[in-house]
């Protein structure tokens, strides 16, 4: 069982390269409107700053949590074992590598298309308690002395990592515009391609976790273990491939806006409800449920699990204590359902403001559902022609309070959501992002 989380965790690292994810805040609500925006919200395809927006690529990377410091993080290569030796409750882990490839998006009139391609790659903890962490992941029980822990947990605890790349359609239209005011809605199918997909789960989970120099022991325990995965993430070389069509999402939007003589938007605002929908691994894939009960007068010894998932459960089953409580041979899972909901504010040409709000509206202590975080976000902004100084400040599920800082300098952007508090506060983020686009034409 040790080299499962870390098995997990390198899922995700051959393409870090290649793939990241959204938002890009700071960006994506800035005065320059491109394919980062529209994808934040389909109807802000109406609202690109040129006749035709081309979009080369822009990655973000980033992990928070609530146990790593930004200078953990940077300084410490062995994270795993770090996070181990501070957590002293359940710990919560955020990864994340996306990107936004070659995008294109243009107007017709009234009428505005887009076509995008991204790639994600997630890899999370959920509320795993550390005393279970410890004693799956950890090192070995090296004291002499035997030690009793009674772990009792209502909710759901999960591990999970996930891959998979999009091709979107984007179609967005002015419904009406009254004055200086205007009013447009937008969508956009997303056709998915998924990758990989791993996840562990255990609910209602109570017992008593014994250790000594024998091992480490379950002892009276119950509980429910859900495990899930596609063939591609038990693959010893850990290879991404892009896989073939097999998922829909969909997203939908309007936005607003209240323009000034010139066309300089004074106020604009948009809401939008994403990931509608999920992916299929068919019959590649594997998912089942098991129930544990392992007596009070005997044990269970869970620190010598290795291997795989196939090696895992073969382990379990052998052992008495599991059974197969509901199981298939196909596996779905539905993406994290979101609302953002925004406002902007452009007093002066030379300062504008935005406040971001990212909601999930899915349960992400369902083990057949991808994870997304809560956040709000407040970025201001300094604007000096097509040169930018953006702080986004954000307050987010998992890392808390964190600000950061970036400069744009017309389609080109570089900066962080994490710098200033990682670097002054040291707060429990780091992330990076960066990318290029250009505009043709008026609009």
């Amino acid at each position: 069982m040790k080299k499962f989380l870390p098995m997990v965790m390198l899922c995700a690292l051959p393409v870090t390269a290649i793939f990241a994810q959204s938002p890009f805040l700071g960006v994506q609500n800035g005065p320059r409107k491109g394919m980062q925006s529209a994808i934040m919200n389909p109807a802000e395809i109406t609202a690109l700053s040129k006749k035709v927006e081309v979009h080369l690529v822009s990655a973000h990377v980033g992990i928070n949590n609530d146990v790593l410091t930004f200078q953990d993080i940077l300084n410490d290569a062995d994270l795993l074992e770090l996070a181990l030796e501070k957590a002293d409750g359940p710990m919560n882990l955020r990864t994340e590598v996306a990107a936004l490839g070659p995008s294109v998006g243009f107007s017709v009139g009234k009428w505005s298309f887009g076509i995008a391609t991204q790639g994600f790659v997630k890899a999370d903890i959920i509320d795993l308690d550390a005393s279970i962490a410890n004693a799956l992941f950890g090192d070995s029980w090296e004291s002499s002395s035997q030690t009793f822990t009674s772990l009792t947990s209502s909710y759901n605890q999960r591990i999970v990592a996930a891959g998979w790349s999009e091709l979107d359609l984007l179609l967005g239209r002015e419904v009406f515009a009254i004055g200086p005011h205007h009013f447009a809605a937008g969508a956009n199918l997303r056709l998915i391609l998924p990758s990989l997909y791993a996840s562990m789960g255990f609910g209602e989970f109570r017992g008593t976790l014994i250790e000594d120099e024998q091992g480490t022991f379950l002892s009276d325990a119950r509980g429910e273990l859900s495990i899930a995965y596609s063939d591609a993430t038990i693959n010893e070389d850990f290879r991404y491939g892009l896989g073939s069509l097999s998922g829909f999402a969909m997203d939908l939007g309007g936005n607003y806006q209240w323009r000034k003589s010139g066309g300089r938007s004074f106020v604009h605002a948009g809401l939008a409800i994403k990931n509608i929908g999920g992916m299929s691994f068919g019959t590649n894939s594997t998912n089942r449920s098991y129930a544990m009960n392992v007596p009070a007068n005997q044990r269970f010894q869970i620190d010598n699990l290795e291997g795989d998932f196939e090696d895992i459960e073969e382990q379990l089953l052998e052992s008495g204590y599991f059974t197969v409580s509901r199981g298939s041979e196909g596996l779905s899972v539905n993406l994290p359902t979101l609302m953002n909901l925004y406002g902007e504010i452009s007093p002066a040409k030379v300062f504008h403001a935005s406040l971001f709000i990212q909601r999930r509206l899915s349960n992400e202590a369902n083990n057949n559902v991808i994870t997304a975080q809560n956040m709000i976000v407040l970025t201001p902004r300094l604007v000096l022609g097509s040169f930018q100084i953006y702080s986004p400040w954000a307050h987010n599920q998992v890392s808390g309070l964190t600000g950061g800082l970036g400069i744009q300098a017309g389609g080109f952007f570089i900066g962080s959501n994490a710098l200033l508090t990682g670097t002054l506060a040291n707060s429990m983020q780091a992330d990076f992002h960066m990318g290029f686009s250009f505009g043709v034409g008026k609009k």
